[in-house]
């Protein structure tokens, strides 16, 4: 039954209109009347009609606006208007709120209403017809990747059993050697909603011909393709290269997203599939250094380097920057330390690991003028994405900078800031900084209080708490050595003054980061 709602101020339409049909009869039934716009919203609400009758001209919340809105309850409802006049006006606005029909109520005769009513059912039925065979299609995708990944984790499966699954799935499993053709949606964490339904079904449409290929979805916003059309092991087909091609082409007119590709040695037999699958995944390294949309038939040489000689290395560059400035020079650095590390091509892995580390020591220095980091997040396949979000750090940084220095703050404070963030592991007393911008202690103890909001000693252990939050998130630092890090000693001193400060134990904090 096509559930109906029926809305008029004129109460005589509105019970002529129940009894001038018999509606469950054609499929129909009422399960709401109302003779407002604000209650037949209410009466959407409940119900969830698919079908709504509804007058244009009632006082308060009129006709049309209850469409607009019931709509936005229920997307896919349909609507028929109903008005005093025949006129071009009222067919249009039927138009644009996509209504099934308009009706001149006063005129209105069972047979014209019985018309539209077939109508809106023919078109119903048809939409609901539509989302069975979606529901079940992926339904059978569901299957058939549940199928393909318990033989990726070597479940095991009984021969019958199997065969079944292979018959009712129309699984095609060719003799012979195949390859995985792994396809992986570059820079996954940046895919808007619904990307992942627009790549299988490109996918699936264009395998649909393709009793040689299958595939299943292996994990988020990432597909194996099995491919029995390789010459030999070892061997590369022009047919699985031209496929791909395809494949990426038609992925991109689609979802207006690129797909990188990567290709499996050849595997004699079903038993290593999960060696194949592992060989598609770790090839995504190889096109760390390219563009998006790459084709990796093979493993890309990576230059041996130490990870910590690495870091060691940016971060005194970076730290001498963000100390002595001037901060614009670290948009230029940046720059020339990603062309530095494309072409010494060291391992993605280690690559990764120091842009999160540098971002610590930016976050870091950010802190020291009250400036946070939020919604900038260092992931994804290429290091093009790297630099893209890097450059918007520090064009934040700079211009959340800018913004700070435009205040009233003495340069006598601001340079004991400075210092205390280059120097929060040191023994750092109000008497040492007094003496470093010149001043007594009292005096620079009552100007600090005065230019800051808190008191020295107060501004000291919250900016080292910060810090230790930013490492205890980010870094593989024991919390001990965090502690010393940031200047406290002693860890138990450190574990009670970060509980009182930030509400919560340093060991849950970095739990919650893993």
């Amino acid at each position: 039954m096509i559930k109906t709602l029926i809305a008029d101020d004129d109460i005589e339409m509105l019970q002529g209109l129940e009894h001038i049909i018999p509606w469950e009869e054609h499929g129909f039934t009422i399960v709401g009347k109302a003779d407002n716009g604000s209650e037949a919203l209410i009466l959407v609400e409940q119900s969830l009609p698919d079908l709504l009758i509804t007058d244009i001209t009632m006082p308060g919340l009129n006709g049309l606006e209850l469409i607009r809105r019931a709509k936005m309850i229920n997307p896919g409802l349909k609507s028929v208007l109903l008005t005093c006049h025949e006129d071009f006006h009222f067919a249009k606005t039927a138009l644009e709120l996509e209504s099934e029909d308009y009706l001149v109520k006063y005129t209105l005769t069972d047979e014209e209403l019985l018309r539209t009513l077939r109508k809106v059912s023919a078109k119903y039925q048809a939409e609901q017809s539509q989302k069975a065979e979606r529901s079940l299609s992926l339904n059978k995708l569901l299957a058939r990747d549940n199928f393909f990944m318990s033989l990726v984790h070597q479940t095991p499966a009984d021969p019958e059993q199997m065969a079944d699954a292979v018959r009712v799935l129309n699984i095609a499993l060719p003799p012979g050697s195949f390859q995985i053709i792994g396809v992986f949606a570059d820079n996954l964490e940046t895919l808007p909603p619904g990307t992942e339904v627009h790549i299988t079904n490109c996918i699936a449409t264009l395998l649909q011909e393709q009793p040689e290929r299958n595939f299943f979805r292996y994990a988020e916003n990432s597909w194996m393709i099995l491919s029995w059309t390789s010459p030999a092991p070892g061997a590369r087909s022009q047919n699985d290269l031209d496929f791909a091609k395809l494949l990426q082409q038609q992925v991109l007119e689609a979802s207006h997203v690129s797909v990188s590709v990567t290709f499996s040695s050849a595997c004699p037999a079903l038993a290593g599939l999960r060696q194949a699958v592992d060989e598609a995944c770790a090839l995504r390294e190889s096109y760390f250094y390219s563009e998006p949309g790459a084709l990796v038939c093979q493993a890309q040489t990576f230059s041996n380097v130490d990870p910590h000689d690495l870091y060691q290395r940016y971060q005194a560059a970076l730290k001498e920057i963000l100390e002595t400035g001037p901060a614009s020079r670290l948009r230029e650095w940046m720059e020339q330390s990603l062309r530095s590390l494309e072409d010494a091509k060291y391992p993605p892995a280690i690559v990764k690991s120091l842009f999160r580390r540098m971002l610590v020591d930016m976050e870091a220095a950010a802190g020291r003028h009250s400036i946070t980091f939020e919604g900038f997040h260092l992931a994804g396949d290429t290091l093009g994405r790297y630099r893209a979000v890097l450059s918007e750090v520090i064009r934040f940084f700079l211009e959340r900078l800018e913004e700070s220095r435009g205040g009233s703050r003495r340069k006598e404070i601001q340079r004991v800031i400075d210092y205390i963030d280059g120097h929060l592991g040191e023994n750092i007393r109000c008497e040492r900084m007094a003496k470093y911008v010149n001043m007594n202690s009292s005096y620079f103890s009552r100007l600090f209080k005065t230019e800051m909001g808190v008191s020295f000693s107060d501004y000291l252990i919250q900016r080292r708490m910060e810090r230790a939050s930013v490492l205890l998130a980010n870094s593989e630092s024991s919390i001990d050595e965090i502690a010393k890090t940031v200047g406290i000693e002693n860890p138990s001193y450190f574990y009670r003054v970060y509980k009182k400060i930030t509400g919560k134990t340093p060991g849950k904090v970095r739990n919650q980061s893993l």
